[in-house]
């Protein structure tokens, strides 16, 4: 069966999530960076995706967040240095042939409904109603990376499927 892979990638610590097609989740877990300057990150970030991958050989549609420039990443250099980490994982997904759909965070918060309650739209706020949301689909705890990545993994099912019942709970 055909795959997604959900990554919200970061400098330190970046979450990532497979789903099937019929929107199971099938793994999920943090890949974090061995320190060092951001070169040494980056390397470190790629290897660990790249076993990941060869493990889902299936993998056919990938969701990635992509890097804006705004009051969540305000500083130059931090978003250069994801700037940097993202041609990383594009080129390792080149490598498997995987061309990965670019998500602004409001096109696929906007998507699965993590905007939506009594909170806000606070970043703290989003947060919590995206682990709130991976409890309530798939009864289980995650943080704050994991449960962006799968969210990004549903947001890619209901881009490629148009099955927005995913999100019934």
């Amino acid at each position: 069966m055909e795959l997604i892979l959900g990554l919200d990638m970061a400098t330190h610590v970046s979450g990532v999530a497979i789903i099937d097609m019929t929107g199971k989740l099938i793994d999920h877990f943090n890949i974090c960076d061995e320190g060092g300057e951001i070169y040494d990150r980056c390397v470190s970030i790629y290897n660990q995706l790249d076993e990941y991958i060869k493990k889902y050989p299936n993998i056919k549609y990938v969701g990635l967040e992509d890097t804006l420039l705004n009051k969540f990443v305000p500083n130059l250099n931090s978003c250069r240095d994801l700037i940097t980490l993202k041609g990383w994982i594009q080129s390792l997904l080149y490598k498997y042939k995987l061309t990965p759909d670019m998500w602004t965070p409001n096109e696929w918060k906007g998507l699965v409904d993590i905007f939506s309650g009594p909170e806000g739209r606070t970043r703290a706020a989003q947060k919590e109603r995206a682990i709130k949301l991976v409890k309530a689909k798939y009864g289980i705890d995650v943080d704050d990376n994991q449960a962006d990545a799968i969210c990004i993994a549903i947001a890619e099912y209901i881009l490629n499927t148009d099955d927005h019942k995913i999100l019934e709970v």
